[in-house]
């Protein structure tokens, strides 16, 4: 567990430097909680979304003086729905593991270009409420498809891997351990 909060505490420092567009490690925050810390007193979701929030103050305030955007909410629905993902994939093998951090990048991509189509910038609509509308808005969302889908490899799919190999490693020590000299 004191991996998994090291971290998203790692995260939350790393979103707060200048990094390349869309690679971040929000979406990872949120399904590695979900996957690997425990689900009692709800700290799989208090972690992720404290941290997402106190980083989006700081982030919004310096950039345009507010504290949150509305079309922000749109996109902490992706982050739970990734946590959800996460526990579906929690207690199954490592393929739906796997699966889950292959998924979560598209899991984002859809609904929050969902989001944008829907909340079509506070009014100012961006995109038509129709079909073709729907679909400019998802092409249009495509170049930052690319950050997401290596953010999330590099951080979620790193992370996952890390935390198993340390896992597998103890295991193997403690079998060792265990076995008569």
């Amino acid at each position: 567990m004191w991996l998994a909060a090291f971290l998203i505490a790692a995260a939350t420092a790393y979103r707060l430097m200048a990094h390349p567009y869309n690679v971040a490690p929000i979406d990872a925050m949120f399904l590695l909680s979900a996957l690997y810390l425990p689900r009692r007193g709800a700290i799989a979701w208090v972690l992720p979304f404290s941290a997402v929030i106190f980083s989006d103050l700081l982030i919004y305030y310096h950039w345009d003086g507010s504290f949150l955007q509305f079309g922000r909410l749109i996109d902490y629905a992706a982050f739970a729905l990734i946590g959800v993902l996460g526990l579906w994939a929690k207690h199954r093998g490592f393929g739906a593991r796997v699966a889950a951090v292959l998924a979560t990048p598209l899991v984002f991509f859809v609904v929050s270009n969902f989001g944008v189509w829907l909340a079509a910038d506070y009014g100012a609509s961006l995109y038509s409420r129709t079909l073709e509308g729907l679909l400019s808005c998802y092409l249009a969302g495509l170049p930052f498809l690319k950050g997401t889908i290596v953010g999330d490899l590099i951080f979620a799919g790193g992370g996952m891997l890390l935390i198993e190999s340390l896992w597998h490693s103890r295991a193997v020590i403690l079998r060792r351990l265990s076995q008569p000299a």
